[in-house]
């Protein structure tokens, strides 16, 4: 974040990462966060952490799948 200076806009995010990395990613920045990872139990974890941490929905979304084929709209 302190390399790019992006503080809004969208983020695609590869992989979810560590346990830490879309929480924190939230809370320095107002990105609305696109994150896509092929494996389905980190999706279903990093979805219920965001969850109970309140950030999953609005400005956060998990999806499943591959990143090298995954469409996403023409931001």
């Amino acid at each position: 974040v302190e390399a790019t200076k992006v503080r809004d806009g969208y983020g695609v995010v590869w992989g979810v990462g560590s346990p830490r990395l879309l929480p924190e990613l939230a809370r320095l920045t107002n990105l609305r966060l696109v994150v896509v990872e092929p494996d389905a139990t980190k999706v279903e974890a990093a979805r219920r952490a965001l969850q109970v941490a309140g950030l999953y929905g609005d400005r956060v979304a998990v999806h499943h799948g591959d990143p090298r084929s995954f469409h996403l709209p023409p931001y």
